[in-house]
């Protein structure tokens, strides 16, 4: 992933059900092939995991495994 992007760093979000520790975000929709070439670019490091944001909407995000988070 790092090769890929350019970055030195990738922050990824870790489970928390502690309100005060929030993201701010942007939600994109995606076709099912964006999505499966998003899980592909992934590492193993992060998994896919449905979550209803503040607004109610459920959303895909990827976050660590919970051994990292």
């Amino acid at each position: 992933m790092i090769e890929t992007s350019g970055l030195e760093q990738h922050p990824i979000l870790g489970h928390s059900a502690i309100a005060a520790e929030a993201v701010d975000g942007s939600v994109l929709e995606l076709t099912s092939d964006e999505l499966r070439a998003a899980d592909a670019y992934e590492v193993d490091d992060h998994h896919r995991i449905e979550v209803t944001l503040a607004s109610g909407r459920r959303v895909w995000v990827y976050v660590a495994h919970e051994d990292q988070a």
